[in-house]
């Protein structure tokens, strides 16, 4: 494994890692064969599976100038024998199992980008805002079996905005109220025998603060997520295949204190 910094200037700076890695199937990939009581499905192993061998490079592009900060990190992941849980289609002879979940290897690619934006204007208003993308697939000397890896996070991101108030207060510091939203696309590259997951947004939001009452110090944050109790469901959940979704409308009142 290599890495390089490089500084354009004070508020710009360049990074890139490169290197191989190397894992051994597990235990489990070798030779599991029955239900997986935590994520709710028939797995199998394969006592033929090779040593996981893979190439990574991964970029980060940072700008930093007064109250803005930017980064933007793409990454590149090359697999020789990617060790992964296929669904097969293949329906288990056990009770409430659905499908075999095998685990299997083949050449892989798993490439993406994360972006990272913040900026405060006019000293009390602050801006969050982030972004994923991942692109996985399987290469195969049949093409037409090159889909998409099994449980590959869709697009998605999360964007807040504060503001902040009682500056001068002695008793309160960065008392701040706050309102996000949380979003993800519609999954539909998916591997054979997934399914598609639709899509969706959350609205939250809530009010944060520090105390200090005469030496006492104390952090509340008061916040609700999933305010219009949408129903989703997320992709990657080991709940999708039994149709649960997600938690519906959670509001939390979480109070910090230190003890010296």
């Amino acid at each position: 494994m290599g890495g390089l910094l490089y500084n354009f200037h004070q508020n710009l700076d360049f990074s890139v890692n490169a290197g191989t890695s190397f894992r051994l199937p597990t235990a489990i990939e070798l030779g599991a064969n029955g239900i997986h009581h935590g994520s709710f499905r028939h797995e199998q192993g394969n006592p033929d599976l090779n040593s996981e061998k893979g190439f990574v490079i991964d970029t980060k592009l940072n700008y930093s100038k007064n109250s803005f900060n930017a980064s933007v990190s793409p990454y590149l992941y090359y697999f020789k024998n990617y060790i992964f849980l296929n669904p097969s289609g293949e329906f288990s002879i056990l009770p409430h199992a659905g499908q075999i979940y095998k685990f299997t290897q083949t050449s892989a690619l798993l490439s993406g980008v994360e972006i990272s934006l913040n900026k405060t204007f006019a000293e009390k208003w602050k801006t969050l805002f982030s972004f994923e993308y991942l692109y996985t697939k399987q290469i195969n000397k049949d093409r037409s079996k090159n889909f998409p890896l099994p449980f590959t996070p869709p697009i998605n991101g999360y964007a807040e905005i504060g503001y902040e108030f009682l500056k001068r207060s002695k008793t309160f510091n960065n008392a701040e109220f706050f309102s996000n939203v949380t979003f993800a696309f519609r999954q539909e590259r998916i591997a054979q025998n997934e399914e598609i997951t639709p899509g969706y947004s959350l609205l939250g939001g809530g009010f944060r603060t520090r105390v200090n009452m005469n030496g006492f110090k104390t952090t509340i944050n008061l916040q609700a997520t999933n305010i219009f109790n949408i129903k989703y469901y997320n992709h990657t959940s080991f709940y999708r295949a039994l149709k649960i979704p997600e938690m519906g409308r959670n509001i939390q009142l979480m109070i910090k204190i230190p003890f010296k």
